[in-house]
């Protein structure tokens, strides 16, 4: 059964299609070209946008319900943890993560332990945002730059995460991290 449709020059007789696969077939016979001058030049279409659209997510992690934004198409690894996942080797991720029955320096000292970056003395900027103030700390996880903040939000502390090569953290703290703080919500 044939699916080839004569009206359209790409798939008819003498198409790209069909010109590979008599090729295919018998490479020793020249394949019918007749339909390649209707085609026209080839159309170049460009690639998607690096503009990154933040969306909605909800979750839990340990009983403690939180929701806020994150980049569409990234991969939600695990609750609050996102990963965009491009390459195989790609460090780029956002951690968004609350606890309770801990102050803000206590869960980023956590964190610090468990991912095992030296957290600065003094944070190196600081987000006003979503009627909070996040200090930035700027350190290296896994030989990747990184930006980590904490803040409470209500009865809970929060802790960030972005991940990201040293060429692009600057955009995605921009385009994904600062957004991401500005909504991020426990309860």
């Amino acid at each position: 059964v044939s699916t080839i449709d004569h009206n359209n020059p790409t798939t008819g007789p003498g198409g790209p299609a069909q010109i590979a696969t008599a090729f295919l077939d018998d490479p020793a016979v020249p394949p019918d070209v007749s339909c390649a001058p209707l085609m026209g030049p080839p159309q170049f279409v460009a690639g998607e946008s690096d503009e990154v659209v933040m969306e909605p997510f909800d979750t839990v992690l340990l009983g403690v319900p939180f929701s806020g934004l994150a980049p569409r198409g990234w991969d939600e690894v695990a609750p609050g943890s996102f990963a965009r996942l491009e390459t195989p080797v790609d460090p780029t991720a956002l951690v968004l993560q609350a606890g309770e029955g801990l102050s803000p320096d206590q869960l980023l000292g956590l964190v610090a332990g468990q991912l095992g970056f030296a957290l600065p003395d003094q944070p190196d900027d600081t987000h006003q945002g979503g009627g909070r103030s996040w200090p930035l700390y700027e350190v290296s996880i896994q030989g990747s730059p990184a930006l980590v903040t904490a803040t409470e939000l209500g009865d809970y502390a929060a802790v960030g995460i972005i991940i990201a090569s040293a060429d692009e953290l600057e955009t995605l703290r921009g385009d994904v991290f600062l957004p991401a703080l500005d909504a991020f919500e426990v309860g």
